[in-house]
């Protein structure tokens, strides 16, 4: 670890790969990866240039230069593996949410379709069993919370 970055056990955790029940996960995730910094790298130029004739004094480059190639950065891929709620009590006390309010800590998060799979046996599901969960964002400046759902053909 660089000195001046202090070592945080849940961040920079290795991935626990669910081997035995989806094989294929870790081998596809590691293919997309590459994929996804790319992407950044591109949707980085994109802002850079918007940014350079939309903000006065905007440096053109400044977001590039923070989203580097892979072998010269510390991205990060995190799988969220998300339990369906034990009862009804639970899912009231989680107010729906799978998973609590967060702040993601990159310059550019890349999202990817969500897998469900059915608890009882363990086959693929086509939508999320519960149309309340999901991706929601709230608007910095207006407060607004809205979900966000990929287009059903993404991810097929």
């Amino acid at each position: 670890w660089s000195s001046d970055v202090e070592a945080l056990d849940d961040f920079y955790a290795p991935n626990v790969w669910p081997d035995d029940a989806l094989p294929e996960l870790r081998v596809r995730a590691r293919e997309a990866a590459p994929f996804l910094v790319s992407l950044g790298r591109r949707l980085a130029a994109a802002v850079d240039t918007h940014c350079q004739h939309a903000v006065c004094g905007y440096q053109h480059g400044t977001l590039q230069r923070l989203i580097k190639a892979p072998a010269a950065s510390n991205h990060k891929c995190r799988l969220i593996l998300y339990h369906d709620y034990v009862d009804e009590a639970q899912r009231s006390s989680a107010k729906g949410m799978w998973a609590p309010p967060h702040k993601d800590t990159g310059l550019l998060t890349a999202l990817l379709p969500a897998v469900f799979f059915d608890v009882t046996d363990g086959t693929r599901l086509t939508a999320c069993p519960d149309p309340e969960v999901g991706l929601y964002v709230r608007d910095a400046r207006s407060g607004v919370v809205a979900q966000i759902r990929a287009p059903p053909e993404v991810g097929q």
